[in-house]
């Protein structure tokens, strides 16, 4: 199945979501692309800074290089790691974090979750929530794509925007 990953239809069960409790997000939070940072704006370091300083989100990383980019000789990357954005993690004083902006976790309930489901409308949802296709309570389509890696397959190009971007955050 081809998914068109800006424009992707509501496929939202608020009611299986309210049975399970949330359980994917209670696992791990969602991934942003870049149009959901950007929208059709020309991404710069200033609209990213302005972005994750809401508190809501964070800069995450996919490690290693994507395959197609790796030597197959050697199994090297061009990259060590992917830098991409997704919602930050509910902390209930158990867990780690390197600090607000940096959280590279991969596990832990997303902040974007609230007792019916996301708190976002399916317009201003991260675009990684809106790839999960429920399908039962506590089970998501096997057709759902891989939201994660076609997010950093995105921020891949973009990663120039994250130099020196802890200094213009964490002052």
């Amino acid at each position: 199945m081809e998914y068109n990953f800006e424009n992707i239809e509501n496929n939202e069960t608020p009611e299986m979501c309210k049975v399970c409790g949330g359980a994917c997000c209670k696992r791990q939070p969602c991934t942003l692309f870049p149009h959901d940072v950007f929208g059709d704006e020309e991404p710069t370091v200033k609209k990213l800074v302005d972005f994750l300083s809401s508190d809501n989100y964070q800069i995450d990383w996919w490690e290693g290089d994507l395959d197609e980019y790796r030597d197959p000789e050697t199994d090297k990357g061009e990259l060590d790691r992917i830098c991409y954005i997704r919602p930050r993690e509910k902390k209930d004083g158990i867990g780690w974090s390197c600090n607000r902006l940096y959280d590279p976790m991969w596990f832990g309930e997303c902040y974007l979750l609230g007792p019916n489901g996301c708190t976002l409308d399916w317009e201003h949802r991260p675009t990684g929530a809106k790839c999960l296709t429920c399908v039962a309570p506590n089970v998501t389509s096997e057709d759902s794509p891989n939201g994660k890696l076609e997010a950093v397959k995105r921020w891949r190009p973009l990663q120039w925007l994250f130099t020196d971007i802890e200094d213009r955050i964490l002052k």
